[in-house]
């Protein structure tokens, strides 16, 4: 019997891909190579999907190695129509992937169908398409028979090591010793764990996009985590400025705007210092997207792309309310929730945490925040410490130690920690003119 294939809805759907960035993306998040039959479509597709963006035709013609690829690419490239015929390939092409896979399993149980009995033949059968079709699939059926042993070896490996688990350190040692970070979101989320969704909530201005600036100097720059940067609003070299101004002990506007304070030899020595915090910046494994036109399906695509060639530890979105699709039939709380429930699918894929930066309203609360709770493993609330509030005053003296108490300026209020039931605020010091965030212990 002849494999399902049609050659013209392969070319039809690269075509796609080239010409058009939302086909371009549904592609890179909804597709592989296995939709492919025919070898010159599967070697298309992945020169397409390895690029950092989408890709012209004129591009591929140019690296094509022979003159007959480059007049197969230059004859694809114009067969693209609009995006629901393009929709409509996919489907046809998903068809065919899953009606091929049927057959080969069908052939191998052919081939055993003397041999093995009828309920081997068919359980075999139904696992073969099941890990098929989602390879990680498999992974959700437990035998207790074997995870029993497995699982005793995890525990006493965790006894003899309890660091072995933390994930991702919210937690660091200066040079001096001390420790700078939070120590109190290690204790309570034991670090930044595979698949965790976290959201991270501040009012306009008061230090959200600070706050994921701080996580990711502190997970790539002060350690060595490979991660994810997506931001919809902020120049480049305005997120660089906030990242290295405190390993430069300088003012965020020193680096931004180039305007050095100080004397002649403290200017020298701030210049040397920026010089180094940028070499940190080169050594590290920190990945950063400028995206005003962030949506769910762009920001997937491209973290599967990024983990892909890079290999990522942690993403942070920066921030989910500007996700949002003009002219979507959806609620806005839907929507977020719907891009909250995404998000938690590609931490679980990846295996990696992904952090959620999310505005608050006047009210203080975050639009659909009850249904994308859910969804969320920890929410964390950044606000300003309110000095003037006696029971707040209260809470912090008894928490902190009074030598401390004039450093506090802010604090995170677990609005929900899944592994945490300690329900008092994180006390922090936030130096806005560094961009620098630490906990006050």
């Amino acid at each position: 019997m002849k494999y399902p294939n049609n050659k013209e809805l392969e070319y039809l759907t690269l075509s796609s891909m080239m010409n058009d960035e939302d086909c371009f993306y549904h592609a890179i998040t909804n597709t592989n190579d296995d939709f492919f039959y025919h070898e010159e479509s599967k070697e298309i597709y992945n020169q397409i999907v390895m690029k950092k963006g989408q890709v012209s035709s004129q591009l591929l013609i140019k690296e094509a190695e022979s003159p007959e690829r480059k007049i197969l690419i230059d004859k694809i490239s114009e067969l693209f129509t609009d995006y629901d015929d393009y929709v409509e390939a996919v489907e046809t092409l998903r068809e065919y992937r899953n009606k091929r896979k049927l057959l080969k399993s069908l052939e191998h149980a052919q081939k055993r169908f003397e041999s093995d009995s009828y309920d081997t033949l068919t359980d075999r059968l139904s696992l073969e398409m099941l890990v098929e079709d989602n390879p990680t699939d498999k992974d959700n059926i437990i035998d207790p028979t074997e995870r029993s042993v497995e699982a005793l070896e995890e525990f006493y490996e965790k006894l003899s090591n309890p660091d072995i688990e933390t994930g991702l350190k919210y937690i660091v040692d200066d040079r001096n010793g001390r420790t700078t970070g939070f120590p109190s979101l290690q204790e309570s989320l034991n670090g930044g764990k595979g698949g965790d969704l976290i959201m991270i909530a501040a009012k306009t201005g008061v230090g959200k996009t600070a706050f994921g600036v701080n996580l990711a100097r502190l997970f790539s720059l002060q350690q060595n985590y490979a991660g994810y940067y997506q931001n919809v609003e902020m120049r480049k070299e305005e997120i660089e400025g906030r990242l290295l101004a405190p390993l430069a002990n300088v003012k965020v506007t020193e680096i931004t705007e180039s305007k050095i304070e100080g004397t002649k030899e403290e200017r020298d020595i701030k210049v040397s210092r920026i010089g180094g915090a940028f070499d940190k910046y080169r050594q590290s494994k920190l990945y950063t997207s400028v995206i005003p036109d962030l949506t769910i399906s762009k920001s997937i695509a491209l973290a599967k792309r990024i983990d892909r060639q890079k290999g990522i530890d942690y993403m942070i979105v920066d921030y989910i309310q500007r996700m949002q699709e003009m002219g979507s039939n959806e609620s806005p709380w839907d929507q977020l929730f719907n891009i909250a429930k995404q998000l938690k699918i590609i931490a679980q894929t990846l295996d990696i945490p992904v952090y959620i930066l999310a505005q608050r309203n006047d009210a203080g609360d975050v639009e659909g925040a009850k249904k994308m709770m859910n969804e969320c493993d920890a929410v964390l609330y950044f606000e300003p410490f309110n000095r003037y509030d006696d029971k707040e005053k209260e809470i912090m003296q008894n928490t902190i130690n009074p030598d401390k108490w004039d450093k506090v300026n802010y604090k995170i209020i677990k609005r929900k920690v899944r592994r945490d039931n300690n329900n008092l605020p994180i006390y922090c010091a936030f130096d806005k003119t560094k961009n620098y965030i630490t906990e006050v212990r």
